[in-house]
């Protein structure tokens, strides 16, 4: 069907008024990532583990893929922030590898990571309909023993707003513990 008249209007008012002052010899600021439509440049992230639980101990594979859904668009310098809510995940440092549309590009990335956090400039810009695939590996400690570790990642862009996913493990206690708890009582 037809658009509503509003949306028609909004367009046509963004477009003249700008263009107008431009061509007036004023200088009128436009905000990146902004197309001539008004759309914005939009990242979409997926986080997700090899498992859902754990032991002390254990090696965990974790996954991160970005995609630019903006058709036509493009994100520019992507950059990648990981977080493990409870210090007793370690993240391997050495794992870290950053593909994009097939191409191993972590050599071009600046990679900072500090026991359960990293980030990643890829330096890289991720076009539409490509995948920016980062994948690790984190030790789970006896210290988030019986815990639940929530891990939240952060995709943004120069010309994009930031966006995050989670993903969630279970860490058992280690075996023959039990959980400390009230003392029995005995009759």
């Amino acid at each position: 069907g037809k658009p509503p008249i509003g949306h028609v209007l909004t367009r046509v008012i963004k477009d003249m008024i700008p263009r107008y002052r431009t061509m007036k010899g004023y200088m009128v600021p436009r905000k990146a990532g902004w197309d001539t439509h008004g759309l914005p440049v939009e990242l979409e992230v997926e986080k997700a583990a090899d498992g859902k639980t754990y032991e002390p101990g254990d090696t965990g594979k974790y996954t991160v893929i970005a995609k630019c859904v903006t058709e036509g668009k493009t994100a520019e310098n992507v950059v990648f922030t990981d977080l493990m809510d409870k210090k007793g995940v370690l993240i391997d440092e050495a794992s870290i590898k950053v593909v994009l549309d097939g191409e191993d590009i972590t050599e071009k990335c600046e990679i900072t990571a500090k026991s359960n956090t990293y980030t990643i400039k890829t330096n890289t810009n991720l076009p539409y309909g490509k995948e920016m695939i980062v994948t690790y590996e984190a030790e789970a400690t006896e210290r988030v023993a019986g815990e639940t570790v929530t891990n939240i990642v952060t995709a943004k862009g120069d010309n994009t707003e930031p966006k995050e996913d989670t993903a969630q493990i279970e860490v058992k206690e280690p075996a023959g513990q039990t959980p400390a708890g009230p003392p029995p009582i005995i009759a």
